[in-house]
């Protein structure tokens, strides 16, 4: 508990970004640690879109900066889905109208 709330400290001060793939990887597994994020494919892809936001020619940023656009990332996609099901739920379907069109196959 206490070294997560002294790796919560440390992450807001600047550290050097990532300039390869296996460092990349480290910083990702541990940002995701101290923040207690899930280890999923959209939270690194978050993470190395966050990293190439960083301002041109700065080579060093706080990781809370990263986990911040990465949170923000989080809940523009929840809020994305959740006003499209919506839209869907509010759309009037014709009389008789299908939710797919399965195509026929010739021969059946």
């Amino acid at each position: 508990m206490i070294k997560k709330l002294l790796q919560r400290v440390r992450a807001r001060f600047s550290e050097e970004i990532p300039a390869d793939a296996e460092s990349l990887e480290r910083y990702s597994h541990s940002l995701l640690e101290i923040y207690n994020l899930p280890d999923k494919p959209d939270y690194h892809h978050a993470i190395a879109t966050a990293i190439q936001q960083v301002t041109q020619g700065k080579h060093r940023a706080p990781k809370y900066s990263v986990y911040s656009f990465v949170k923000r990332a989080a809940a523009m996609r929840a809020a994305f889905h959740r006003i499209q099901s919506l839209n869907k739920a509010a759309t009037p379907k014709p009389e008789g109208a299908v939710d797919e069109i399965t195509p026929e196959i010739p021969g059946n």
